[in-house]
């Protein structure tokens, strides 16, 4: 069975925007004659590969502890949209049939360019349109999955959230696309189980169907 594992390395990766950057800091050395290495690690739950609760943007909505782990386990489909430049709108996706419940991963310029590798932040990534979201979150998906930080560009990053957030649907965000071909897969990406939080990290495993 083939695993593609499409995590982005921490703390390697960059950090969106005026999001707290990713600090880990080894705390114990046994060559310094500690019993055992032992590490620490300061980071914004949206660093890295990680899932968005509703409670990211809807004041109220459920966090990440409280959004049944099945739903970022089970069949997934992995689709490109390759669009050169801008943002990936709702006639870009009609032609893909999403149905409802999907689990549905979109890969893009981002990961085909290969811009999810570089160190620093890339401001002009793919991302999606306020006009994808919405026609996503009325196809009923249950989760939706991106090839960079955010599923919304930088000017529409809020208009996004909210239309998936707010219609329960979650997001999962800053993956590795770039060796994964379209088709379907088994996909494992539980984020931690952080009480009250509206997002946290996860590890992102497809498995060969």
């Amino acid at each position: 069975m083939k695993i593609y594992d499409i995590s982005v390395t921490l703390p390697e990766a960059p950090v969106f925007p005026s999001d707290p950057p990713t600090e880990l800091r080894r705390t114990q050395n046994i060559s310094e004659g500690s019993v055992c290495n032992l590490s620490s690690i300061s980071i914004c739950v949206h660093a890295g590969t990680h899932a968005d609760a509703p409670l990211h943007f809807i004041d109220g909505a459920p966090s990440i502890d409280r959004l049944d782990p099945a739903v970022f386990c089970g069949k997934a489909r992995v689709v490109t949209v390759y669009k050169r430049e801008g943002q990936i709108a709702d006639s870009d996706l009609m032609p893909l049939e999403v149905k409802k419940g999907e689990r549905l991963i979109i890969k893009t310029r981002n990961s085909i360019d290969r811009h999810v590798f570089d160190k620093k932040f890339y401001l002009d990534f793919c991302a999606l349109a306020t006009s994808a979201t919405v026609y996503l979150a009325q196809s009923g998906v249950a989760l939706v999955g991106i090839d960079y930080a955010s599923i919304g560009s930088m000017a529409e990053t809020v208009e996004t959230h909210k239309a998936l957030l707010g219609a329960g649907v979650v997001a999962l965000e800053w993956l590795n696309l770039a060796s994964v071909p379209d088709g379907e897969y088994f996909l494992s990406a539980a984020p931690l189980k952080i009480a009250g939080a509206e997002g946290a990290p996860a590890r992102a495993l497809l498995f060969d169907l």
